[in-house]
C-alpha cells in the first residue's frame, strides 16, 4: 500500500457511471475539500452526468470521458498528473483501466472490482451502505475525515436561468406562490423496476383527496407514452410534466416539488439532489442503499416477498414481478404522509 502521509495536490474521482450514480458520488466533492481545500478537485464522468456537476463550488474540473477514443483517454488522464486517482464506478473496465494507467501515486479503487489485482494499489472493502455513506467510507480509508456519521446529501446548484425558467414554467401552467405540486416517475429504464401505472394512478386520487394538490408525471426520451398511461382519462389535477431542453432545466423543475414518488432510478436521485422529498417504490434492490433511510424527508416502499431483492436489471422475472404487484397505493400514500403531514 503506497504512502497517504503526503498532502496531495491534484486529485481524480472517476464516476464513468449514469447519471444517478454520478449524482450520489457528488457529496465526495465536499467530502475532499473539507480535508484538502487547496488541492484541485477534478470528477471524470459520461457525457450524460456531466451537468450535474455543473456550478459545483467544490469540483475544479468536471472532465467529459470520449467513449469513442478510449486509448486517447489514456493519455489524457496521464498527461494531467494527478497525485490521486480514486475510481468509484466500480467493476466498469474503462475506469479501471485509466486508472491503471495514470501513473498516480495513489491509484484507488474498489476491492470487490474484477479489475482490482492491476489496477489499484489501494483496495476499498465492501459495506452494504446507502451508496453515497459506501462512497464516504471509501474516502475514509485513504485516511480523510468527515463530521457526521453520513455523508452529506448529494447537492445540485441551479444558476438564476435555471430558477426563472422554473418559475416562469410553473406560473405559465397556472401554479400558484405556495401552491402544492407533486411528481411522478413511472418510466425507468428496466421493466423489473417499473411500478405499473394504475398503481400510480390510485396513489395520485388518494394524495388529490387529502392535498389538492397538482400532480406533474416526468418521464425522459422515448418515456412519453409509458407517461401518457398514467394521465390517460385521468382528472386535469395530473398531467405530464412540462418539457425541458436540458438536464438543468428538469433539475429546476424538480426543485419545486412538494415531494417525488419514483421507482429507484436516476431521477429520483435527481429529485433528491433538487431538495425534494422523496418517496421510492424498490423492486429488485435493495432500499437501504439507494435510498436515505437514515433522513425522515426520504422514504422507501417495498414489498416482503422472499425473492426481493434479486438484482435483475433487464433480465426478466419468472415470479410476474410479485415486488411491484405487493406494492399497494396505499402504501406509497402512507409514506407520502409521514413526509406530508
Amino acid at each position: 500500500m503506497p504512502s497517504l502521509e503526503k498532502t496531495p495536490s491534484k486529485i481524480l474521482i472517476i464516476i464513468i457511471k449514469g447519471i444517478g450514480d454520478v449524482i450520489l458520488t457528488e457529496p465526495c466533492a465536499q467530502v475532499v475539500k473539507h480535508n484538502y481545500p487547496k488541492a484541485q478537485l477534478d470528477f471524470l464522468v459520461n457525457k450524460d452526468g456531466a451537468p450535474v456537476l455543473a456550478n459545483n463550488p467544490y469540483i475544479d474540473h468536471v472532465i467529459t470521458y470520449d467513449r469513442k477514443h478510449p486509448v486517447k483517454e489514456l493519455f489524457r488522464i496521464r498527461a494531467r498528473k494527478y497525485d490521486w486517482v480514486v475510481d468509484l464506478s466500480v467493476n466498469n473496465p474503462r475506469p479501471a483501466m485509466i486508472t491503471a494507467f495514470c501513473g498516480a501515486p495513489v491509484r484507488a479503487g474498489a476491492r470487490r472490482c474484477g479489475h482490482s489485482f492491476y489496477a489499484y494499489n489501494v483496495k476499498f472493502p465492501n459495506n452494504h451502505l446507502y451508496e453515497s455513506d459506501y462512497k464516504l467510507a471509501c474516502l475514509k480509508h485513504l485516511g480523510l475525515t468527515w463530521p457526521d456519521e453520513h455523508a452529506p446529501l448529494a447537492k445540485y446548484y441551479m444558476t438564476p436561468q435555471e430558477m426563472a425558467f422554473r418559475d416562469q414554467t410553473y406560473n405559465d401552467l397556472g401554479v400558484k406562490d405556495g401552491e402544492m405540486i407533486m411528481g411522478f416517475y413511472p418510466t425507468p429504464r428496466y421493466e423489473t423496476r417499473r411500478w405499473p401505472a394504475g398503481q400510480y394512478r390510485e396513489t395520485a386520487k388518494l394524495l388529490y383527496e387529502k392535498y389538492k394538490a397538482r400532480i406533474f408525471v416526468f418521464y425522459g426520451p422515448g418515456e412519453e407514452d409509458l407517461a401518457k398511461a398514467v394521465t390517460h382519462d385521468m382528472p386535469s389535477y395530473i398531467q405530464l410534466a412540462p418539457a425541458a431542453k436540458n438536464l438543468g432545466d428538469v433539475m429546476a423543475l424538480l426543485s419545486r416539488l412538494s415531494i417525488f414518488i419514483a421507482s429507484c432510478g436516476g431521477t429520483k436521485h435527481m429529485a433528491l439532489a433538487a431538495g425534494v422529498p422523496t418517496v421510492t417504490v424498490h423492486t429488485v434492490n435493495h432500499a437501504d442503499v439507494w435510498t436515505p433511510l437514515f433522513d425522515p424527508k426520504h422514504r422507501a416502499v417495498s414489498a416482503d416477498v422472499p425473492c426481493s431483492p434479486c438484482f435483475r436489471g433487464k433480465i426478466g422475472c419468472d415470479k410476474n414481478l410479485e415486488c411491484m404487484s405487493n406494492v399497494t397505493p396505499q402504501a406509497v400514500f402512507e409514506e407520502a404522509k409521514k413526509i406530508l403531514g
